[in-house]
């Protein structure tokens, strides 16, 4: 799953972001990106979060948090990985 997500912070938000992606495909493991809140994510130049896939996924969904808010209310399942996109809160 080579792909990168996107994230475009609020402005309320703080300015470390991590995105936490998780994967719950199998019967056995919940596989993670790392423990909660999950990988920092970089700054690109557009101002928006990326964070890279670095490995294969099955079923992968995402939460973006600053460490106080976060994209997902809390024990609401992640968005669902699209390759690319750019994520929003409305």
């Amino acid at each position: 799953y080579q792909a990168k997500g996107l994230f475009e912070k609020p402005s309320n938000w703080g300015n470390t972001v991590y995105a936490y992606v998780y994967d719950e495909s199998s019967s056995s493991d919940v596989l993670q990106n790392r423990p909660w809140p999950g990988v920092p994510m970089e700054i690109e130049a557009d101002g928006t979060y990326s964070y890279t896939f670095d490995r294969q996924w099955t079923n992968p969904l995402i939460i973006f948090t600053d460490g106080t808010n976060q994209s997902n209310g809390a024990l609401e399942p992640g968005a669902a990985v699209i390759a690319n996109k750019i994520y929003t809160l409305n």
